[in-house]
């Protein structure tokens, strides 16, 4: 299946747009391959393209003032879009970096295209309010997991949500998503390991 197709069944799966909504915009998504390490957006930069990912994983972190260390917050993976949500909405500078923790390729939509799709088909509108509401309540769940939950529940719903990415991503980034160090992640790796029939 080439890029175009695994784009379309997944706006199909996420926003039940038809044919026609998607023939609307196809001319309007652009491939775009990236290296390891490169950037998809830089902080103090604005976000100009929603990416859909076709392979590779992104992260979005940012420098902690304090020790310089990269603190994570989420990570992206094949068939999800990727983008710097607010930066891109308001056209205002991001105040993060989006990064490609693998070799990725991604199609990826202006935001002066997505606001012409809007203007065109109610459909894209739909798509556009849902994508909204996504990218909140992951923002809202986000913030929730950091202040209410513990380490091992975090890590936990970690697999949960991201079951294939534990063993694609080194765990001292998955301890920084967490809010932890590596050594005490190390710890709750083990001690569930312990519990396990």
């Amino acid at each position: 299946m080439d890029g175009f197709e695994i784009l379309k069944a997944g706006l199909k799966s996420y926003a039940q747009l038809d044919d026609a909504d998607i023939c609307l915009a196809q001319p309007f998504w652009k491939s775009v391959r990236y290296k390891k390490a490169e950037f998809f957006n830089m902080k103090n930069s604005v976000c100009k393209h929603l990416g859909f990912i076709i392979d590779g994983l992104f992260r979005v972190y940012y420098i902690d003032p304090a020790n310089g260390d990269e603190i994570n917050m989420f990570f992206f993976s094949e068939h999800e879009f990727v983008v710097s949500f607010k930066s891109f909405t308001t056209q205002t500078p991001c105040q993060y970096f989006l990064e490609a923790l693998t070799e990725a390729t991604t199609l990826e939509l202006r935001f002066n295209d997505l606001e012409r799709l809007y203007q065109q088909s109610h459909a894209w509108e739909r798509f556009g309010r849902k994508f909204a509401e996504d990218c909140f309540n992951l923002s809202q769940m986000r913030a929730e997991s950091l202040l209410f939950q513990t380490p091992e529940q975090r890590y936990l719903d970690f697999l949960h949500d991201h079951p294939r990415l534990a063993d694609r991503i080194p765990l001292y980034q998955i301890a920084s998503f967490l809010g932890i160090k590596t050594p005490s992640l190390s710890r709750i790796r083990k001690r569930i390991a312990d519990k396990s029939p």
